[in-house]
């Protein structure tokens, strides 16, 4: 039998004896054990794959000195044993320079997170360099393995941390913020 170039995928040949069935059992076989491969190759590639949409709040948040607060959460359904990235983009600003607040993203099981929910990683510092200026496209990136399968919710917390103003992140229409879960394992 004569074969493809690419695939060696068999065919019958012009000096070939007619044999159907043979030819179609080759020729199924070939075909099988490269869709094998095929497949296998698709499932080697990473894949990030978008669990949950972008995710809008309805209005600003605020957090005064001392005080931490949850300025967005999205539930999603995760698969035990799977690792997750959350991602929060957006602008901060506070009113007086030398504040700082913690940013974090924190995870529960469940449909809801607070500010002492389970920490997805370090927290990231935010410094207000200059009274009531925005700063926009300020992101945070954590990971976190779904120990059981169903709903999770992560927020995005914001933790005053120091200083003698308050600091605020914006949802409004002219600084959208969006929490994205992207599943990356």
């Amino acid at each position: 039998m004569a074969n493809t170039p690419v695939y060696a995928l068999p065919y019958q040949g012009l000096a070939d004896a007619p044999n159907g069935p043979t030819l179609g059992q080759q020729l199924a076989l070939a075909v099988e054990a490269e869709l094998v491969r095929v497949d296998a190759d698709i499932a080697a590639l990473p894949r990030p794959i978008l669990v949950a949409s972008d995710y809008q709040t309805s209005g600003d948040t605020t957090v005064a000195i001392s005080t931490a607060a949850v300025h967005q959460d999205i539930t999603f359904t995760a698969v035990a044993g799977e690792v997750y990235t959350a991602r929060w983009i957006g602008s901060l600003s506070g009113t007086v320079a030398t504040s700082e607040a913690f940013l974090d993203l924190r995870h529960a099981a469940g449909t809801s997170v607070t500010t002492a929910s389970t920490a997805m990683g370090s927290h990231t510092l935010y410094h207000v360099n200059a009274n009531n200026n925005r700063h926009a496209g300020i992101t945070v990136e954590r990971e976190f393995t779904a120990t059981a399968s169903g709903n999770y919710t992560v927020g995005f917390c914001i933790n005053f941390f120091g200083g003698s103003g308050s600091v605020k992140a914006y949802s409004t229409t002219d600084d959208v913020s969006q929490l994205k879960i992207l599943r990356t394992a």
